[in-house]
């Protein structure tokens, strides 16, 4: 049987690169606007290291651009699942800094949306996010 130490260091050996350079790529991906499979291994190797490694910010940039896609492929609609995956571990450690900014940018999102994934993940995200807050 493996500790948690153990275990931590095991699922830190399947990210295919360290922590800095996942987040790296993913600004870069945001910047670009381009949030396809690149966008999205860098997530998972981000969600292997520490749901708490990507700012707030960067995820908030990623909600509003998949929000204006007309239609998201699957790299995409994994990616927004993976923002929220993330939004929502934030929310319950406290950790999302401007929750209401969050909230109100969540909320526009889901309401603009046009890729119903997007839409379904907002409403998600929205209410781990109103949940942390007491609503």
């Amino acid at each position: 049987r493996m500790e948690g130490g153990e275990i931590n260091a095991f699922l830190k050996g399947k990210a295919r690169v360290p922590c800095s350079t996942a987040l790296a790529t993913l600004r870069e991906c945001v910047a670009d606007k381009k949030l396809g499979s690149k966008a999205k291994q860098a997530l998972k190797d981000l969600a292997i290291h520490s749901p708490g490694s990507v700012p707030p910010s960067v995820l908030l940039q990623m909600v509003r651009l998949l929000g204006a896609e007309v239609k998201l492929g699957s790299d995409e609609r994994k990616a927004m699942r993976l923002v929220v995956y993330f939004l929502t571990r934030l929310a319950d450690v406290g950790a999302l800094g401007d929750e209401g900014e969050v909230a109100s940018v969540l909320k526009a999102t889901s309401e603009q949306a046009r890729d119903f994934t997007v839409k379904l993940s907002c409403i998600r995200a929205l209410g781990a996010v109103r949940s942390a807050q007491g609503e």
